[in-house]
């Protein structure tokens, strides 16, 4: 019974937040034109691209050394994860911040409080916290749409969504770490470097398979923008996404 359970809990998480980015792109293609929704398409798989190569490979880790039982091993490799999680985003946000443009003066935080947001997700999925994941997993991108639809109207194209995600990745990683008390309950003293280490060894040689894919789908919008323009990379990147959200 608890299994079926549990997996109508995540089945149901996955299909609603499907829906709502596959309304996401019905909105945005309404409210945007090709070229900005272009724009916003590479955005989008950028953020994808460095959490990818500079965090998942940490939440991967996660699911194999954690369980939703409260053992000691488990509150260290989350103090541990956190820890390595916290100091790669501080490290981020700094480096684009030094360039000129909005989207990529913004890049560093939009990548750290995705990667924070998706941290807080995978611990409440983890530790079957599974109120708190479905709400987490579908608050995110509802906030994402809601916010971003109202500023876009009021004007801010593609900057009101930026302003929109990283409202939205911030919120979700302010209210993960605040009521997931395997996270709150943070220790200092958990962390270790043989830890950190093992986390390492096992994490850092699935970057080169996890990327590959977001990889090519941010280098093929970027060849587009440049070869041709923002229009038809619009065009195409809403096209792929289509089918990748049913």
């Amino acid at each position: 019974m608890t299994l079926y359970k549990n997996s109508m809990i995540f089945g149901a998480a996955m299909v609603i937040k499907g829906f709502i980015s596959f309304l996401t792109i019905a909105v945005f293609t309404r409210l945007l034109n090709a070229d900005i929704y272009g724009d916003y398409a590479i955005l989008i798989a950028a953020i994808t691209f460095f959490d990818v190569i500079g965090f998942m490979w940490i939440r991967h880790t996660l699911m194999r050394y954690v369980t939703d039982e409260d053992t000691d091993q488990s509150r260290r490799y989350i103090a541990n994860a956190a820890f390595l999680n916290s100091a790669l985003a501080a490290i981020a946000i700094p480096v684009c911040l030094l360039c000129d443009a909005l989207a990529y003066k913004l890049l560093g935080v939009l990548i750290a409080t995705e990667a924070l947001s998706n941290f807080v997700i995978l611990i409440a999925r983890l530790r079957l916290r599974l109120i708190t994941f479905f709400t987490l997993r579908i608050l995110k991108p509802l906030l994402v749409l809601g916010i971003a639809s109202v500023f876009v109207l009021k004007g801010f194209a593609l900057d009101g969504i930026i302003y929109a995600l990283l409202i939205a990745y911030t919120a979700i990683a302010v209210i993960g770490y605040a009521v997931l008390k395997d996270i709150s309950a943070f220790k200092l003293s958990y962390v270790s470097k043989a830890i950190c280490l093992k986390i390492l060894g096992y994490g850092l040689p699935l970057i080169a398979a996890l990327s590959i894919q977001t990889a090519v789908k941010l280098t093929d919008r970027v060849l587009l923008e440049t070869l041709i323009g923002g229009e038809i990379t619009g065009l195409y990147a809403a096209a792929q996404d289509i089918p990748y959200k049913l």
